[in-house]
Formats: C-alpha cells, sequence, structure tokens
C-alpha cells in the first residue's frame, strides 16, 4: 500500500539502485538502461574456455552497467524491493532455452520439467537473512502459474568453501568439485528427468559444472541451465554465441494434463 511505501521511505528514503539518485527504487534513466540491457533474444553462453561438463546455457543479458549494480544491490544490499526488476531477465533466459532445446521443451510439454536453483552456502544465508536467486526464481516463474513448473529446492551443499571472488577459473573448479549433491527426500524428483538450474550469474561456468554433475550423478537425463547475466569478462564473450530465444511468454509450451509435477 503507498502509505506502507511513504512511511518507509521517512525511516529509510528509498535510492536508485543503479546511480544511488535518492527518491526511487530505480530512477528513471537507469530503468531505461536496465529495459535496454534486456537482451531481445537469449545468449547461448559458452566460457572460453569452456570446462568439461558445462551445460547447455542461457543467459538473458551482460553482467556490466545498471544490470550489474542492480543484481549486486538485490543480492548483497537486501534489497527484495528490486525483485520485479530483475523478473524479466529470468523470464527471458528461460523462454530462449525452451526455444532451441527440444529434450527441454517435450519435458514442458509433457509436464515432467523440473527447475531448481544452484545453491546457496549456510554460512552465505545466514549472512543475508534470506535467499535471494531463490526468491527471484520463484517469484519470476509465479506470474506465469499453470504454464511454468514450480521452482524445487533440489541440491544442496556439502562441504565448505571459499568465496569464489578473485579466483580464477582453475581455482574455481577445484573449490567447488564435489561441494553439491541432490537432497535426500527428492531423488525421485530428479532421476530420469530433465532439469533447468538456475543462477544469477555465469563467469567461468564452474558453479554450473559443479550443478549439473551432482544432478547427472542422481540420475537427472539431461540438465541445461538459465542465468541472469553473464560477465563480458576477456575472451569470455567471444564465447558466446547469439541464439534466436524469444521473451514472447506466448512462445511457451503448455504443459500436458498427464505426467506428473515435479515440484508434487
Amino acid at each position: 500500500m503507498r502509505w506502507v511505501e511513504e512511511l518507509l521511505d521517512l525511516v529509510a528514503p528509498r535510492r536508485c539502485a543503479g546511480c544511488d539518485a535518492a527518491g526511487a527504487r530505480v530512477c528513471g534513466r537507469c530503468a531505461g538502461d536496465l529495459s535496454a540491457a534486456l537482451e531481445p533474444v537469449s545468449i547461448r553462453v559458452r566460457p572460453s574456455p569452456e570446462p568439461e561438463g558445462f551445460p547447455p546455457t542461457w543467459a538473458q543479458g551482460i553482467y556490466a552497467g545498471v544490470l550489474a549494480q542492480v543484481l549486486r544491490c538485490y543480492k548483497d544490499d537486501d534489497r527484495p524491493d528490486l525483485v520485479q526488476c530483475c523478473a524479466p531477465f529470468v523470464r527471458g533466459a528461460l523462454y530462449g532455452c525452451l526455444q532451441e532445446d527440444s529434450a527441454v521443451r517435450d519435458a514442458m510439454l509433457a509436464g515432467t520439467l523440473a527447475v531448481t536453483i544452484v545453491p546457496s552456502s549456510a554460512r552465505a544465508l545466514r549472512t543475508r537473512g534470506r535467499d535471494p536467486l531463490w526468491d527471484l526464481v520463484t517469484r519470476a516463474l509465479a506470474r506465469h502459474d499453470g504454464v511454468l513448473p514450480r521452482p524445487v529446492r533440489l541440491l544442496r551443499v556439502t562441504r565448505r568453501t571459499r568465496d569464489q571472488a578473485g579466483l580464477d577459473a582453475t581455482a574455481r573448479a577445484d573449490n567447488l568439485s564435489g561441494a553439491m549433491r541432490v537432497r535426500d527426500d527428492v531423488g525421485p524428483l530428479v532421476d530420469g528427468r530433465v532439469v533447468v538450474v538456475f543462477d544469477d550469474i555465469v563467469t567461468t561456468g564452474s558453479t554450473l559444472v559443479e550443478a549439473a554433475r551432482a544432478l547427472r550423478s542422481a540420475g537427472a537425463s539431461h540438465v541445461v541451465a538459465c542465468t541472469i547475466a553473464a560477465t563480458p569478462r576477456a575472451g569470455y564473450r567471444q564465447g558466446m554465441e547469439r541464439t534466436v530465444g524469444t521473451l514472447r511468454a506466448a512462445a511457451l509450451p503448455r504443459p500436458s494434463s498427464r505426467g506428473g509435477d515435479p515440484s508434487a
């Protein structure tokens, strides 16, 4: 309600997540930049060098400029009010994946597609007091209730890992190797299924490699990934390949009344 927002502004005035200007969650100029960052087609991402086991991955934007700043604020600065700004990037990446990957599309039509996220460590959850990626993906996909499967927490972190920031590709891969596994109570939701795993940003690909490994080890028949953005670091943009993905929700295949609900 508006009066609640006005009261909150008195206690903690809103500032633009893109440029820190006072008075708005995202100012008009930054909102325009954010809209421009929403790629007209999704991007098929292949890191360079591409790590072994890297799943087919679609991103909806480049991690730079206003998009990067908004994502950082949403994730690390306790700004859940930015969820609707980020949601179109989640849906766009998934739409592109559905357009391009026939196995994902067929599972969607059969009603057997499973959707999950890369898990956060217990330390990160304690620090933030919430799970930003889970909140974002569930909110973004809930707008198409009955068309898209509900996300399910399929993965968990099994051991303590170092902060990935500042690590090179080799160190990142070593840091995460064997660090994830499928939760004991959801094995049947993975075995024989096609799984889409979401992450916020893809850099070297090591996180998605480990998530895909854990899902395949539990019997997933096919694993793909979707991310909000991909980093434009040196040698990485050269490894990107544009696809003919679309943002149109109308292009989504509708699930059959047959088949199991992977979140049931």
